[in-house]
């Protein structure tokens, strides 16, 4: 394995934001990536033979399913698939990454559409998609069309066009326009560099806390001191901090990588912390 492979694998495991975790890890015969956000956890397994498969745990609320989009290199659709909760999902072959919608399930005709978030019996409330995702295996080249993003989104009144919706933000990164369907719950890029890998968190609200331990290293970023992080403002109310993680940094192949990121918002009340 090259040593930015390396790199990207333990980079994964730091990008975490608003609830939503990715880790990565590796051994001599498969790889494991593990994606959590909106209650459900999904480990994906790729054997040695390049067989992939989704493991889905956690629950859902009543009367809402699970809709799994996967994509090629290109960002083309390769399959799409609707599993049990909890369940699992077969990856079709050619897919490097994955798209969760929590949708509404199919009900029969004549049914009025269950309605969800907010409101009061008898009132209108408005309908609402969750969409997470990552990639399956980390582009060590460029990063992809999204740049290995790690992402969180509610999209409200979308229904089926709830990916159209967002997509632009993750090909177009931040800066990118939020449409006024969107809600940035949390999005996270891992970018190849020459001698390591660029961390990036991206939000619509302004950062007033960002600190990554790493591999015992407190505060080996901190926006605090100013220790090996920049923030900056980008176009469209969009907020970014970005660190990096050198290769001499990272354990040795076979030895564990532990990185813990803090992080909150403007407006936020508590500050959300997660180890890996």
């Amino acid at each position: 394995m090259n040593v930015w492979g390396r790199v990207a694998l333990v980079a994964g495991m730091v990008l975490v934001a608003g609830g939503l975790g990715f880790t990565a890890c590796t051994a001599p015969v498969k790889n494991d990536t593990e994606l959590s956000g909106f209650g459900l956890t999904l480990r994906t397994k790729t054997e040695a033979n390049g067989a992939a498969t989704n493991e889905i745990t956690g629950t859902l609320p009543a009367g809402m399913c699970l809709k799994i989009t996967y994509r090629g290199a290109d960002g083309g659709v390769t399959g799409t698939d609707t599993p049990t909760v909890p369940g699992s999902s077969q990856i079709p072959p050619g897919s490097v990454s994955q798209s969760f919608e929590i949708v509404d399930c199919d009900t029969p005709p004549h049914t009025p559409p269950r309605l969800v978030l907010g409101g009061t019996p008898g009132t209108s409330r408005a309908l609402v998609t969750d969409i997470f995702g990552g990639p399956i295996v980390l582009d060590t080249v460029d990063g992809g069309p999204l740049k290995n993003a790690v992402y969180r989104f509610r999209v409200k009144n979308a229904g089926d066009s709830a990916w159209d919706e967002v997509l632009p933000i993750l090909t177009g990164g931040p800066g990118t326009p939020v449409p006024p369907k969107v809600n940035v719950i949390s999005f996270s890029q891992t970018i190849p560099e020459t001698l390591g890998a660029r961390l990036i968190a991206a939000d619509t609200a302004s950062f007033t806390e960002f600190r990554l331990d790493w591999n015992g290293t407190y505060g080996y970023a901190d926006l605090a001191s100013g220790t090996n992080v920049i923030q900056y403002d980008a176009p469209n109310g969009w907020n970014v901090v970005e660190t990096f993680i050198s290769a001499m940094d990272i354990f040795p192949f076979g030895q564990e990588n532990v990185g813990t990121t803090t992080r909150k918002t403007a407006g936020e009340q508590a500050s959300a912390a997660v180890t890996a």
